[in-house]
């Protein structure tokens, strides 16, 4: 009797060291797919934010089809170069393009307010909404978004001021 326990003993010993390492294989697999499908599902609701923020500008604003088209092409190519994704620029881009700026001059602000959000100034649609007011205020043709953004920045550096641009509006400290 002892010597068949030992078989069958020695025989889940042979079998367990393949199916063991099939086990590790089949569960490692699964995990790739478990990990595959979520970042699948953050994409699907990354391009459909990004969908969604481009129908919100093409819908509540004055921006021509052409434009629009340019404007979308241009924030998924400036997206990754930028350091800000393209869904917070369409959203951002929303902000400035109703604004009534010029085509030209609605890129512009939200390459400036997005490079002095990615420098740490604050977040991006309220530097865009301060660089917006600027202009406004002074006229685009006599304050161009790099201006804006640059007084901006230098009134935070030489002013020893430290700034928090948020939705609420800028904040000096």
């Amino acid at each position: 009797m002892a010597n068949v326990v030992e078989v069958i003993l020695a025989g889940k010993d042979q079998l367990s060291g393949p199916m063991g390492v099939a086990n590790k294989a089949l569960m490692a697999g699964a995990a790739a797919i478990a990990a595959l499908s979520a970042a699948a599902g953050l994409s699907l609701r990354a391009f459909a934010t990004f969908e969604s923020a481009i129908a919100r500008i093409e819908g509540l604003s004055n921006t021509g089809k052409d434009t629009l088209v340019k404007w979308k092409d241009e924030i998924l190519r400036l997206g990754p170069a930028l350091g800000q994704t393209p869904q917070a620029l369409a959203q951002a881009m929303f902000f400035i393009s109703s604004a009534g700026l010029s085509s030209a001059a609605a890129m512009d602000t939200l390459k400036m307010s997005a490079m002095a959000a990615s420098a740490g100034l604050g977040d991006m649609n309220a530097i865009a909404r301060t660089v917006i007011s600027a202009q406004n205020a002074y006229g685009e043709a006599n304050l161009s978004a790099r201006q804006a953004t640059d007084t901006l920045v230098a009134a935070v550096r030489e002013g020893n001021v430290q700034t928090t641009l948020n939705r609420r509006g800028m904040r000096m400290y």
